[in-house]
């Protein structure tokens, strides 16, 4: 019979006679499973090379097979090498029968338990009654003396299995010299009609150290909180990773990843010459921790970082814009590349708020990204300043009259206003340009660019931010997939490519790339400290 049949032969026993029930699968059944999850628990010891435990200690909740299977692992491999383990039980006065059926089955596999303890729990649910028991005198010392400790927390309710790691945890802090596995049963489905695991996907997990587990936790959540742009706290939770470790190597990267998040911070709110000069000042310690930084979250994460501090040289310059120490003209005259830079950082915002569904707001930066995309254009290839556009300058060094360059904005004007059904037309140049004014500016100029894009095109994308709830309507966005955004998103997208290639000569990947956050890149798996 195969096990799924013996299996289905338990059951209809067991409706029957619960002990021959017992028995038939402690003959038939167990000793199967038994030797796989004991296959698992020597690959783990004999290929990591790591010391095989001294002690073992186990929740029984109201199964008995898990407490057999990891008691007869751990005494097998232990009569193999020569180093049995003592045994520790956690159970309620409840539960102990269940651990006496785990100690007879253990016996029918001839496994012999030499030793054992066991501590018997007043309340079930009380997490910290098992960190009292376990500091109890007579069980502190039989933990002291074992320098290697493997806690299984498959048995018992949710809670028993919590007061063990919550337990390990302390004892790891206590003796930071002693090695602590935690190890977990993993089955497969429940049956329905007896609620028992079905033995047929059975596998001893090895979860690893109790601190190393809060590291991957706590990590886990400060990236989780950096990529909802709460950085303020993802930083607070590296900070305490970096005090709470003993390890000089991961204290370090811990502070790193801290005042990396404090950067980000910064860049979030535009204070880019900050941001730049706090990451230039923390690359130096980067050296001694960037291969490890890489194994832990990837190269291309690592890769990212460097990215960010060339992006942020040209993000300060705009800065000085912002705080009205310099202009435009000037900027652009320096490092044109800077609110090519700009353009991307808000592209990317765009983006990661529609992964966040906050589609309204997505739409508002879309929208500056493009407005930016027909400014620049005019900053760098025409040497207009939209704030304050010199058509008398524009019109001479391209042998033009004022008179023909308003001709050709206001046909501009009346065909775009035609396009699109609205009354309006202008009378004037503009002295300030707008987004669309911009945009006509450029068309009556035969800049292939604005040419490329049509007046309709352009319409449809600028109403998904004019009319939303937070301009001017009360359009709400609830969908990625809405086409207004999607078509400003994509008028954004080619405006973008269509300007850096012209200006820069380069890809606009390169720059959506080297203005992503860390966070965005960085692929963390639990486990890999």
């Amino acid at each position: 019979m195969c096990l799924k049949e013996e299996f289905e032969a338990y059951k209809r026993l067991r409706m029957v006679n619960l002990e021959k029930a017992y028995v038939f699968y402690c003959e038939r059944i167990l000793p199967k499973v038994a030797d796989k999850i004991y296959s698992h628990y020597e690959r783990f010891f004999n290929e990591r090379l790591k010391p095989p435990p001294s002690l073992v200690l186990a929740t029984v909740g109201q199964s008995w097979q898990p407490v057999a299977l990891i008691t007869s692992s751990a005494l097998r491999y232990g009569y193999k090498i020569g180093q049995v383990p003592s045994l520790v039980y956690i159970c309620t006065e409840e539960t102990i029968e269940y651990l006496e059926m785990a100690k007879k089955a253990v016996e029918k596999l001839n496994v012999k338990i030499q030793s054992s303890s066991t501590v018997v729990l007043e309340k079930k649910d009380d997490i910290e009654e098992i960190e009292r028991k376990l500091l109890s005198s007579d069980i502190r010392k039989v933990i002291d003396v074992n320098r290697v400790i493997l806690a299984d927390i498959t048995g018992g309710t949710k809670l028993m299995s919590a007061g063990l790691l919550y337990s390990m945890l302390t004892f790891k802090y206590l003796n930071t010299k002693g090695n602590i596995y935690l190890t977990y049963i993993s089955y497969g489905p429940m049956d329905s009609e007896i609620r028992e695991p079905i033995p047929c996907e059975d596998k001893l997990i090895f979860i690893g150290d109790p601190l190393e587990i809060i590291d991957d936790m706590v990590i886990t959540k400060a990236l989780d909180l950096m990529k909802a742009g709460n950085y303020d706290d993802a930083s607070k939770l590296f900070s305490r990773l970096s005090d709470a470790t003993s390890s000089y190597e991961r204290s370090g990267i811990y502070s790193f990843l801290s005042n990396l998040a404090v950067i980000e911070n910064n860049m979030e709110t535009f204070h880019y010459i900050a941001a730049y000069k706090m990451l230039e000042a923390k690359l130096t310690s980067l050296k001694d921790l960037k291969e490890k930084i890489g194994e832990l979250f990837g190269f291309k994460a690592l890769s990212q970082i460097y990215k960010l501090y060339d992006s942020l040289r040209f993000l300060s310059e705009i800065e000085k814009v912002f705080t009205g120490n310099s202009t435009l003209l000037k900027v652009a005259a320096k490092t044109p590349q800077s609110l090519l830079y700009l353009i991307a950082d808000l592209i990317n915002r765009a983006l990661r708020l529609e992964k966040k569904d906050e589609y309204l707001i997505a739409a508002l930066y879309y929208y500056r990204a493009l407005e930016m995309c027909f400014q620049t254009l005019l900053i760098y290839k025409y040497s207009i300043d939209p704030s304050d556009p010199d058509y008398e300058r524009l019109v001479k060094e391209r042998n033009m009259s004022i008179s023909e360059l308003r001709h050709r904005f206001l046909a501009e004007s009346e065909q775009f206003s035609k396009a699109i059904g609205e009354r309006g037309i202008k009378k004037e140049l503009p002295s300030k340009l707008s987004l669309v004014d911009s945009y006509l500016l450029l068309r009556s100029l035969n800049d292939p660019i604005a040419n490329n894009i049509g007046y309709t095109e352009l319409y449809g994308g600028l109403e998904t931010r004019n009319v939303s709830l937070l301009v001017h309507g009360f359009r709400v966005i609830r969908d990625s997939r809405d086409k207004a955004l999607k078509s400003l998103e994509k008028t954004t997208l080619r405006a973008f490519r269509d300007i850096t290639k012209e200006l820069i000569g380069k890809d606009f990947n390169v720059l959506l790339s080297d203005t992503r956050r860390f966070e965005d890149v960085a692929v963390y798996t639990p486990g890999a400290l």
